[in-house]
């Protein structure tokens, strides 16, 4: 074995000895965060709100912009949509 190949399995064995310390289970993406399935977020951007109903980004914009709407918070500058208030408003409407 050449010093290199003892250098690789050195730096391998700290990398999987970091990994799992610092890694969640489960997870197997580095530097990135978690992808979490659209149904499963609580908060949807416009595109995603779209791609989610089916129903067009400027229809969900006059959607978000009534004023008594509670499907949209915003995030610092960003509106995002609330998926579970936006299902039940879709459940109950006859016609958008």
């Amino acid at each position: 074995m050449t010093d290199a190949d003892r250098i690789s399995d050195t730096t391998i064995s700290l990398l999987k000895k970091r990994r799992d310390k610092t890694m969640p289970e489960g997870n197997t993406t580095w530097g990135r965060k978690r992808e979490v399935p659209i149904w499963e977020r609580s908060l949807l951007t416009i595109n995603e709100a779209a791609d989610y109903t089916g129903i067009g980004v400027n229809k969900l914009r006059r959607l978000a912009e009534k004023r008594n709407s509670n499907l949209v918070i915003w995030v610092g500058s960003r509106k995002m949509f609330k998926r579970r208030k936006l299902d039940e408003y879709l459940d109950n409407a006859v016609s958008i």
